[in-house]
């Protein structure tokens, strides 16, 4: 990871956040190009390696312990999604 721009952090951070708080959003196509693109302009081999740098200075922010951040965990988790089959809905 050579020549990461205050600029690539911002961005990086981003994903970090975005796939903390949903880690299915890692799988979408977006999230995936804009990684790809850091990947490539930073040679980032390993994103454990970059989540876990982030995990430690979110920890230390205490990012995810903020009022917000816990409601928003706690809603997140009570919401339960149900999906019907057009032949269900017949």
């Amino acid at each position: 990871m050579n020549g990461i721009t205050k600029d690539d952090w911002v961005g990086i951070r981003m994903i970090y956040l975005l796939i903390a708080y949903d880690p299915s959003a890692g799988a979408h196509p977006e999230v995936k190009r804009a990684m790809e693109f850091y990947e490539r302009k930073n040679k980032i081999c390993h994103w454990s390696v970059v989540f876990d740098l982030l995990r430690k200075d979110n920890g230390w922010r205490n990012t995810f312990n903020e009022t917000g951040s816990d409601l928003n965990r706690r809603l997140a988790s009570s919401v339960k999604i149900n999906y019907q089959t057009n032949e269900e809905l017949e």
